[in-house]
């Protein structure tokens, strides 16, 4: 007979980790929210600043901000032809080839706004007070967590690589950009 006490233990460590999980999908937020800002900086004074830029992208909802993410970094080829209005001012601005890591991280990111969403909105709708239920939450919480981990393991290398570029002398950037592609992160 499973006492009391045991599931209470059960139950509280599916507490800490419905916390750690929250705030790890916070922190790929948080890490979207400054890609997003960053891609498109204007030179000129008169633009928005990045201050400025947060505080507008700070208003999306995580599904918003995931496929904002998409658009703002990958181009697909039949883009790539389009001529579009030339910047009156110059600009900051890096938008890759859809390729594998696009893709994965497309594939990512989806699967984070679902996950979010059934932890913060449907969680307690899949839980009974028998220790069966609670063990069954602790080893979802857990693989969740993986993949959360790697998502965020995924973007820290797109930051990295990305402000490895942003740091190069403009003039060189073509060279460096195929240095090491996103598509060799994932």
């Amino acid at each position: 007979m499973i006492t009391e006490a045991e599931t209470n233990k059960i139950r509280d460590e599916v507490y800490r980790k419905i916390g750690r999980n929250i705030l790890f999908i916070q922190g790929i937020e948080q890490k979207l929210k400054n890609l997003i800002a960053i891609n498109g900086s204007r030179i000129n004074s008169k633009s928005k600043t990045l201050d400025q830029r947060l505080a507008d992208v700070s208003k999306k909802t995580m599904g918003n901000l995931a496929g904002e993410f998409y658009e703002v970094y990958f181009i697909d080829q039949n883009q790539k032809s389009q001529k579009g209005v030339e910047p009156i001012e110059p600009i900051y601005s890096f938008r890759l080839e859809r390729n594998a890591f696009a893709t994965h991280m497309r594939k990512s990111l989806a699967s984070i706004v679902e996950e979010r969403n059934m932890l913060v909105h449907h969680f307690l709708q899949k839980l009974d007070v028998s220790k069966k239920s609670w063990e069954e939450a602790d080893n979802r919480l857990e693989q969740q967590h993986k993949g959360l981990v790697a998502t965020h393991e995924s973007l820290n290398e797109f930051s990295s690589w990305l402000r490895e570029i942003m740091l190069k002398d403009p003039s060189d950037i073509s060279n460096k950009v195929s240095d090491k592609a996103p598509e060799e992160l994932s």
